[in-house]
């Protein structure tokens, strides 16, 4: 069964924890619809469940990305590198996309074009996201710098990925 709504939170803005509860709130929201599994693959999904309003939330991303997407570490030989991976419908990882280049670009002031190349937009018409290296950990980086729900083994993956330097710099 497909939830219908993001449920309603009716907090108070002056309560000490307002911001805490607002961010564990959009998360549980991605925790739901990534286990609703109907709701990622239905290519007709109605995307105006992850926001109305907008593109979602990083926490609401988190959610989704722990529990129906991967954040970790791969290995090549002797080199490891990040990788972030999503497979969901398009709708859903066009959304995700949209939001990474809202983030990236006017909240960091960095001019970063997820598409430069265009693997990005063919792996989304397939419904999947594989993205590595630095876009990988700019994506980390986004999602959990200064946020606090989240799983703790994603976390720890997440300090590892942000403190990955490139071989080119090494």
């Amino acid at each position: 069964m497909i939830l219908q709504k993001k449920p309603v939170l009716d907090i108070d803005d002056t309560h000490p924890q307002a911001a805490l509860i607002r961010e564990l709130n959009d998360y549980t929201w991605g925790v739901l619809l990534a286990d609703q599994e109907e709701f990622l693959k239905d290519p007709h999904c109605d995307v105006a469940l992850i926001d109305p309003f907008g593109t979602g939330t990083k926490a609401f991303w988190r959610g989704l990305l722990e529990t129906a997407g991967f954040i970790g570490m791969d290995k090549a030989k002797q080199y490891e590198y990040p990788r972030v991976s999503l497979k969901a419908s398009y709708p859903i990882v066009a959304k995700f996309l949209a939001f990474m280049q809202e983030e990236v670009h006017t909240r960091n002031g960095v001019t970063w074009d997820w598409d430069d190349d265009g693997k990005l937009a063919w792996q989304s018409m397939g419904g999947w996201l594989r993205i590595t290296g630095q876009k990988a950990q700019d994506v980390v980086r986004v999602l959990y710098l200064g946020e606090t729900v989240g799983r703790e083994s994603a976390r720890h993956m997440a300090d590892r990925i942000v403190q990955w330097m490139p071989r080119s710099i090494r």
